[in-house]
């Protein structure tokens, strides 16, 4: 079914678009609060190259996601199950049609609140570089990465015609396309870098715990629109989804302040709590959709 039926098939919904614009002005408040969040984490030295790279990035994506990205991750109209076709690209034929994933909201709104996954995404890994990457060549890879591995691992998940959304791959908001993807990217960067010069010669201390504070509690308000506004409509499976992450993010921080208090002497840090709030709202993320409220506890505590 082509887009241009779909526009006919489905009313728009206002409830849903006002949901999904304010949804998507929150996930574009995280991008700030990541860059916070790494800032505060990194040396001093480092801290303002982490909050430029992570909104550079951001900027880059978004430009790419416009040229042809969206077209390549979330087309309707490509028949195979790997990779989208350009029928989207420069957004055209956005603006009065509906996505078969998105059928109560503009064709354009979807691209909007899928972009500002897309653009967060390449940012998650920007944390394994600090001190050891140029900005430029940072810009340069999240482009290349978003392209060639983001695009189309999107496509296989959340596309209709996807070959693993076929499969009845379950991933609510982003716990394969954007946690797990990003996290590898990390990983093979850390290793392709290498050591720094001064590794085991000096300490590393962590910038600002305040900016570590400050980013959390950002990334935290920008999850109830990343989770809850996965559901892209306004409706129960939204309320469960914010509700399920919060309580996820409050049992992951306070577990983790048990556990430094019981290995730590007692003693427990404000970096501590954030890290596990952060490390519950990203593990509630990909079931969120799909598990009551309360079921968020046993996500953060396992967190």
């Amino acid at each position: 079914m082509s887009a241009a039926v779909n526009a006919t098939a489905n009313p728009v919904v206002s409830a849903d678009v006002s949901w999904l614009l304010v949804s998507s002005a929150l996930v574009f408040f995280m991008v700030p609060g990541l860059g916070f969040f790494y800032s505060g984490l990194a040396e001093a030295k480092n801290a303002m190259t982490m909050l430029q790279a992570v909104m550079v990035v951001f900027a880059v994506v978004s430009v790419q996601w416009a040229l042809f990205g969206f077209s390549l991750a979330l087309s309707d109209n490509s028949h195979n199950g790997f990779i989208g076709d350009l029928s989207y690209a420069a957004l055209l034929n956005t603006m009065n049609t509906q996505n078969t994933m998105a059928p109560t909201i503009p064709n354009s709104l979807f691209s909007l609140y899928q972009m500002m996954f897309a653009a967060i995404t390449p940012a998650l890994f920007v944390g394994a570089t600090a001190g050891r990457m140029k900005l430029l060549p940072t810009a340069i890879l999240a482009f290349l990465w978003t392209t060639i591995v983001y695009d189309p691992v999107a496509y296989w998940v959340w596309s209709a015609n996807g070959w693993l959304h076929g499969l009845n791959v379950m991933d609510y908001a982003g716990g394969s396309v954007i946690h797990v993807s990003s996290g590898v990217a990390a990983l093979v960067l850390a290793f392709r870098l290498d050591r720094r010069s001064d590794y085991g010669c000096r300490s590393y201390d962590n910038h600002s715990p305040t900016f570590v504070y400050l980013g959390t509690a950002i990334l935290w308000f920008g999850w109830m629109g990343f989770n809850g506004g996965s559901a892209l409509a306004s409706n129960e499976r939204a309320i469960n989804a914010a509700f399920a992450s919060n309580l996820a993010a409050c049992m992951g921080g306070l577990v983790w302040l048990l556990l430094e208090i019981t290995f730590n002497g007692k003693r427990f840090t404000s970096i501590g709590f954030c890290t596990g709030a952060i490390a519950g709202l990203a593990t509630i993320t990909p079931g969120s959709g799909f598990v009551q409220p309360g079921f968020g506890l046993v996500y953060g505590a396992a967190a």
